[in-house]
């Protein structure tokens, strides 16, 4: 997989501009180097460089239209995303907060509707957000980055998603930071939760996603497009090629605990091993902290039991031992019907 330059629509870069005045100079260039690589490495899959929804510029806001004029052999389009955070400073804008990152992955997902050509697969190679700076390390910055993380793949065309910088020593985007009050290196907020969600899926060749009745609007401002909704609770089972299921991921992004009841769902006589990453504990003001360690269990329970996933918390089941719901297909879905408890 290869990703022919990186940002190359930003014109703030003296090297860029030199290299490419006009986005189509990139696109012949980009073109001729596919055709090489392809010739060397007939199993390469090529990406050229697309800009997302969000256009900060000029020369980005005409970037899609002019590359894409160009014919070349790609086979995918990159997309660096990154969210514009606004501040938070009580309980009662979490929900809006929340809301902001089902805007941009359907914003996103109409900007690849209309200017990126349908036969081109989407590698979201940099994802984050950036703004509201005193949410830096806080678990509610990291919810939100996760739920953009879990969203992208809804986008029907999405293969790749790669939180920015998620091991690295940019302290803006890791998943580990160095920690003067516990170890030298400790695992951030963010980390937790991406690891959480990404070994739930990490077998999976598509993620099928659930739907919960009741669920409540995540605020008044919840509409995120046309049709689409901003909804308290997700869900996605991990299926493999046939729609066996390996693992399920729920989030609860609402303020109140909720009970799911299992009986039916897997087999009777299997154990379950449910992991959950919730908000330090204190409340609103824990979850605006920077550096507090989120709350995290793990419980072995049994198939025909209840599990409460606490509020703003991302939980994951599968069977013990590393097993696979064998005989749980994607009807799966049938928890979508069954009994909420919503406090």
């Amino acid at each position: 997989m290869l990703e022919l330059g990186n940002e190359m629509y930003d014109s703030t870069r003296a090297d860029v501009m030199a290299a490419y005045p006009q986005p189509r100079d990139y696109a012949d260039n980009s073109a001729n180097w596919t055709r090489t690589l392809k010739s060397i490495f007939p199993r390469a899959r090529v990406a050229v460089i697309a800009a997302r929804a969000q256009k900060d510029d000029a020369r980005s806001a005409k970037w899609n239209s002019e590359v894409f004029q160009v014919s070349g052999d790609w086979d995918a389009a990159t997309l660096h995303i990154y969210a514009g955070l606004p501040s938070v400073s009580q309980v009662g804008q979490v929900g809006d907060f929340l809301a902001g990152a089902f805007r941009h992955v359907v914003s996103n997902a109409q900007n690849a509707k209309d200017e990126i050509p349908e036969r081109l697969r989407l590698w979201v190679t940099e994802l984050g957000t950036y703004g509201a700076p005193e949410l830096d390390f806080t678990f509610l910055q990291a919810l939100y980055r996760v739920i953009l993380a879990a969203l992208l793949p809804t986008i029907g065309r999405v293969d790749v998603v790669l939180p920015y910088c998620l091991v690295c020593g940019d302290e803006t985007g890791s998943a580990y930071q160095r920690n003067q009050r516990q170890q030298p290196w400790s695992t951030t907020p963010s980390g937790l939760l991406h690891e959480l969600v990404f070994q739930a899926l990490r077998d999976a060749d598509r993620m099928v996603p659930l739907f919960f009745s009741p669920n409540s609007e995540l605020s008044s401002e919840s509409l995120v497009g046309p049709g689409a909704q901003a909804r308290s609770f997700l869900g996605w089972a991990a299926c493999d090629g046939i729609g066996i299921v390996n693992s399920v991921v729920l989030f609860n992004l609402s303020p109140g605990a909720v009970e799911f009841d299992l009986s039916g769902i897997f087999p009777a006589a299997r154990s379950l091993v449910v992991r959950m990453v919730a908000p330090p504990p204190g409340g609103f003001d824990q979850m605006i902290l920077p550096h507090e360690p989120p709350t995290q269990t793990q419980q072995e329970i049994s198939a025909d039991s209840h599990v409460l996933v606490s509020a703003y918390a991302v939980s994951s089941i599968r069977l013990a031992n590393n097993s696979r719901f064998e005989d749980v297909r994607v009807a799966l879905g049938h928890l979508l019907h069954r009994r909420q408890l919503f406090d």
